[in-house]
């Protein structure tokens, strides 16, 4: 009889124990979409931050390129300038 109890006391204790993996088990599969979305969402975002520091590159060099030719520019229309003065000036 004695022996009876403690092996129903032992199956109740591995019930327990499974239930209670089950629940661990559940509660973490309800976790990893939310995971894998996240993960998702930070791979998103990090190729964004790159986009956006190639668009800023990007950007720069754009600005750059334009400073140069209105610099081009600029010495073009002082040589135009100076050969019509000096085309107009009386000899």
């Amino acid at each position: 009889m004695q022996r009876l109890k403690e092996k129903e006391e032992a199956l109740r204790k591995a019930e327990q124990n499974i239930v209670s993996r089950d629940k661990v088990i559940n509660e973490l599969r309800l976790r990893l979409p939310a995971a894998a979305n996240r993960e998702r969402l930070l791979a998103d975002l990090s190729k964004y931050d790159e986009g956006q520091s190639d668009s800023q590159s990007a950007l720069k060099l754009a600005h750059q390129n334009i400073k140069n030719l209105q610099g081009r520019l600029d010495k073009k229309e002082d040589v135009l300038r100076n050969t019509r003065t000096s085309w107009l000036k009386p000899d």
